[in-house]
């Protein structure tokens, strides 16, 4: 087996890849620890050298870590389990060889994790919104390099067989769920590729449109353990808004589910030729955040800039 991981700083990507390699024999192969001790040589934070070779645009690290990556997998032997841990291992690595998983994760969950377990490591913070600013600054800057030196948008995610949540889940669970897409990826059985926190999604209407009658009906099929119909998402950067489902959404949370499989059917490569669709989404106001949190049962610990623009600029026009 050969995989590769990689996805949002502070998701459990390290912490996943020690439970397959102790469970499943995986040896991993991690670039950020080459990245990172490139830094400590030259004695700076892997932020600060994120921002200068972006701000040069050089690439000479990237390459040697990119060769580095590509040596180890041409020196896997038959029946080896490998684990490349990079950001790009997905990329330039043989696809029909490689099982690609992206993990993502909320920002202020990251932020946490991260300001809790690296505080005298070279990645340490003050405060935990220093934390904050300081992951999702180093993630669009890290997407914006490799997007110059490669062509490619490493947080594209039909890049990836599987890409899952780890805001309200464990490392254990995530590893479960890995082992057995694969499984039945192999086998050449359907399985689910995107696993998201109902939590982690955004409304694009009132809650004065929800409809109690539907929530209800789909609590109990939630209950009798049914399927429910595939909620239809709109991803914008990192936010994630609801395009169809919000019925469902709103039965997810009540029945406290952690996670479900949605499919995504806009991003912001189509925003041109959906324009409109998009405007709508980015209708919505703070007070529509607020009651859907409170029908919800939950408050949204983290919200992308997007999301603060939108709501400042609808409020300003309401």
């Amino acid at each position: 087996m050969i995989f590769t991981i990689t996805g949002y700083m502070g998701s459990g990507k390290t912490t996943i890849c020690d439970i397959l390699s102790r469970e499943y024999n995986f040896r991993r192969v991690h670039a950020g620890g080459i990245f990172r001790q490139l830094g400590l040589e030259k004695n700076i934070s892997v932020l600060d050298m994120t921002k200068e070779l972006t701000a040069k645009g050089d690439s000479e690290v990237d390459r040697i870590i990119d060769q580095k990556m590509i040596e180890e997998f041409n020196n896997v032997k038959d029946n080896e389990n490998v684990i490349f841990d990079s950001r790009l291992a997905w990329h330039f690595l043989d696809k029909s060889k490689t099982f690609n998983i992206f993990i993502v994760v909320s920002p202020y969950q990251a932020a946490t994790r991260t300001y809790l377990t690296r505080k005298s490591e070279d990645e340490s913070y003050d405060t935990l919104e220093e934390a904050i600013d300081a992951l999702v600054e180093r993630r669009v800057l890290e997407n914006k390099r490799y997007k110059a030196i490669y062509g490619v948008n490493c947080e594209d995610l039909n890049n990836y067989d599987l890409v899952i949540d780890t805001s309200y889940i464990n490392a254990l669970e995530a590893s479960e769920i890995i082992m057995d897409c694969y499984k039945k990826k192999t086998l050449n059985q359907p399985y689910e590729r995107l696993w998201i926190s109902p939590e982690f999604v955004f409304p694009t209407m009132s809650i004065d449109r929800i409809n109690k009658e539907k929530v209800d009906g789909y609590l109990d099929r939630i209950y009798r353990h049914e399927s429910l119909e595939q909620v239809e998402l709109i991803r914008i950067h990192d936010a994630l808004f609801i395009k169809d489902g919000h019925n469902r959404i709103v039965a997810y949370n009540l029945a406290k589910i952690r996670l479900f499989n949605p499919r995504i059917v806009l991003s912001e490569d189509d925003i041109d030729s959906e324009g409109h669709i998009v405007k709508k989404a980015l209708s919505i106001t703070e007070q529509d955040i607020l009651d859907w949190e409170n029908m919800n049962g939950f408050i949204y610990n983290y919200r992308p800039k997007i999301i603060q623009k939108m709501s400042r600029n609808n409020n300003a026009n309401s």
